[in-house]
Order: C-alpha cells, then structure tokens, then sequence
C-alpha cells in the first residue's frame, strides 16, 4: 500500500472564467482528441509535492486561508510553454499580464510555507526524477527548498488548457491563436487536490476573504 500521494495546491478561479476555459479544452479535444490535463478542472496551480497519506495538509491551509483576500488578476492572451520540462509537449495556457502576478507570488509563497512542515521531501525528491535533467539549476534548487520547480521570480502563473502533443501541435494552434483569453478574473478559492492515477482529485476548498 503506498503510503505518500501527490498533492497540489491551486486557486480556482471564479465561474465565468472557469467556463471559458472550458469551452477551450472542449475545442482542443474535438480538433485533436484527448491530451494531457485536458481533463483537469480549470485552476492556477501554486505548487505540488508529495506528502504522507496521513498528513494533516488541511489544518494548516485552512488556517491560511482565513486571513487570505480572493485575488483578481488580468488574464491576457496565450503562453506557451513550448517543450515543456515537465511534459515534453506543448502546454497550452491562458497567461497572468505581468503587473498582476505580484498577489499570487505572495500567496504562493504563504501556502508553500504552511504545507511545508507536512512534505515528504525524499519522496518529493524523486517525483521530478524523470524531469530532473530538463529542470535548470535554480528549479532544482527550487524543489529541494520548496518542493516544487517554479517559485518565486522564475514562477509564471498560468491556467492550463492542455498540455499538446508535437504532432498535433499545429491543429491546435492555427484554430485558437485568433481567440486568446482577455477578461479581470477573480480567484475565490484555494484548494487542495490529490493525485490518483494521474488525475486530480478535490480533497477540500476554501472560500478566501470576500470571496462570493
């Protein structure tokens, strides 16, 4: 019986962007059929590790989360991610405008720090095995310290579309690059999912301070 699963914290952003991100993954699976997290609910990953099964992950973020504002960001346009070190597709995301980004650096780094104490780092460790050689050394770095590659300055927050393969890169492409996303999107949630089979799993939500 495996005694660690991989668990990721993420913001969830408010119901009308979630279902224009939606409407996106829909588009890609009718153009080229199923591709990674294509499936995943829409949200703005903030970190994931690996933790004991019996972990108390929650009591901590739950006590972060009370003193927590719902941020509201601009989402702008397409980034792509292109050979992914995590994937080696092509990612697909809806793109953070840059002068937003700051709030959810600091959150980030808040959430980080309260699931910290609670991460397995040996296991944690050997999650990125396969990725380990595409990471930079800062990344690396980064998942030693922290847990999870992208920190800090060198995090670029996102919400994820799919992640593509080559092949079908092009497809993909030449039907969305004309429609990229453009709207204010609040993020009224941070929760905690958990990894099974490859697919994500809420474990448990929290309303954040002047969420609706």
């Amino acid at each position: 019986m495996n005694c660690v699963e991989s668990r990721f914290l993420a913001l969830e952003p408010d119901d009308a962007f979630a279902a224009e991100v939606l409407a996106f993954k829909a588009r890609v699976r009718h153009l080229v059929g199923d591709q990674l997290y294509l499936d995943h609910p829409p949200h703005l990953t903030l970190a994931m590790s690996v933790f004991r099964v019996e972990a108390d992950v929650s009591g901590p973020i739950r006590d972060l989360c009370r003193g927590l504002a719902a941020a509201a960001v601009t989402i702008r346009g397409w980034h792509v991610f292109e050979a992914d070190q995590l994937t080696g597709n092509h990612t697909l995301v809806c793109d953070v405008a840059p002068d937003g980004r700051e709030p959810l650096v600091r959150v980030q780094r808040e959430a980080i720090a309260a699931a910290a104490p609670r991460r397995d780092p040996v296991a944690t460790r050997q999650c990125y095995d396969q990725s380990w050689e595409r990471l930079s050394a800062d990344e690396r770095a980064n998942v030693e310290q922290f847990g999870f590659p992208f920190v800090g300055p060198i995090w670029h927050p996102h919400v994820t579309v799919a992640s593509i393969r080559p092949d079908d890169w092009d497809a993909v492409w030449s039907e969305l690059a004309a429609t990229p996303p453009d709207a204010l999107v609040r993020f009224p949630f941070l929760s905690i999912f958990g990894m099974r089979e490859d697919e994500p799993v809420l474990i448990e939500r929290f309303a954040l301070e002047g969420a609706e």
